[in-house]
């Protein structure tokens, strides 16, 4: 995977993690609102400074969101173990075949629904996590709070269909692709014997 696409990837899914964790820290410590101008102006004078140390707890929260989400959410794993299975082959073997022969467009597509497919099931449940950060703050802004609270939703579904859709059709091509690869990769074994 490319450094600068898994930063960007990591940095995609923090920052929506930063938001609803902020949300939660902000319901257990409370918060004087007359001293928000005082804030606000001294994190505009330190936000040179800031702007590193920010980067890096969006990055490791990334980086958490990404390891946690396919733990919560097993069904692409069980999918594609069945659908390999089913087929007679194990996708760990596969995947080191296609690696191996698979052409640089086919990889490099595959890579790309990779990253869509990451961001999708954290998304899933970052936007879950935001709208029950949300409900924390119902009393303070009841219409508010409504309103962001169906829009995660909505937008939490949605990626959840992104993402079903995404990995059984990623993992339906790359079976196709094996199969094919498979046969020329046999043929190739068959006439290294016949060689000898």
């Amino acid at each position: 995977m490319n450094t600068t696409d898994l930063l960007v990837e990591y940095l995609i899914v923090g920052a929506v993690a930063d938001i609803w964790l902020a949300l939660l820290v902000l319901a257990v410590i409370p918060f004087n609102s007359t001293a928000l101008p005082s804030i606000v102006d001294s994190a505009d004078k330190l936000s040179a400074l800031l702007v590193i140390p920010f980067l890096a707890i969006t990055y490791v929260l990334g980086g958490v969101m990404n390891f946690v989400a396919p733990r919560l959410l097993r069904a692409q794993k069980r999918f594609r173990d069945e659908l390999f299975h089913k087929a007679g082959w194990n996708y760990n073997d596969a995947r080191g075949l296609l690696f191996q022969k698979a052409s640089p467009d086919a990889m490099s597509r595959f890579r790309s629904d990779g990253h869509i497919i990451r961001v999708a099931r954290t998304s899933t449940l970052n936007f879950l996590c935001l709208a029950a950060a949300l409900l924390v703050h119902v009393r303070s802004y009841p219409l508010s709070v409504v309103i962001g609270f169906i829009v995660c939703i909505l937008v939490s579904i949605a990626s959840f269909f992104q993402w079903t859709a995404r990995y059984k059709s990623n993992y339906t091509e790359m079976l196709e692709i094996y199969k094919v690869l498979r046969v020329e990769f046999e043929r190739e074994q068959r006439g290294k014997k016949e060689g000898k």
